[in-house]
């Protein structure tokens, strides 16, 4: 099942279809007339998104934080000391807190950006420089994040 997610950022209007495949086609034959923003999972079958032009192709936080989640629960809970997934959990938080507190505030689609440059362009330089040092240093052992997260990171940057 396929859902394509677009409107009105208070007023979102849904499509299902329903394919038998995951195949980027399906998506690259519904966006074919499409100029704007794509959000995505970081599946490599979209990452023909990164070469269409006029779409800007943007990664999902949701997904990189799952994989993150996802570690840390591997750690264990008497895992005792913190480490690098909780370091970049705490990022990924404070852009959460962000979004709740637009929200909270009502903030137009105009405002929200702003907060956003103001407030998060910050937060993700900071996760940005850490980033790059943690994936220098642990590349090879970091399979787990790689799908989602530092293929489109080395590709385009489109979450920092």
């Amino acid at each position: 099942m396929w859902i394509f997610r677009g409107g009105a950022p208070r007023k979102p209007s849904l499509i299902y279809q329903y394919h038998p495949t995951r195949s980027g086609d399906v998506a690259s034959a519904f966006l074919r007339e499409y100029q704007g923003a794509v959000q995505t999972d970081g599946y490599v079958g979209y990452d023909f998104l990164d070469t269409m032009k006029g779409i800007s192709h943007l990664g999902c936080w949701a997904h990189v934080r799952r994989k993150f989640m996802d570690a840390q629960k591997a750690r264990g809970k008497n895992a005792g000391k913190s480490g690098s997934v909780d370091v970049a959990l705490g990022f990924i938080r404070k852009l959460y807190h962000l979004e709740k507190k637009g929200q909270a505030r009502n903030l137009t689609a105009t405002e929200l950006v702003r907060l956003r440059k103001d407030e998060a362009e910050p937060i993700l330089e900071k996760f940005r420089i850490w980033l790059d040092l943690f994936l220098a240093k642990y590349r090879a052992t970091i399979s787990w994040l790689r799908p989602g997260f530092t293929r489109r990171r080395e590709r385009s940057g489109s979450l920092l």
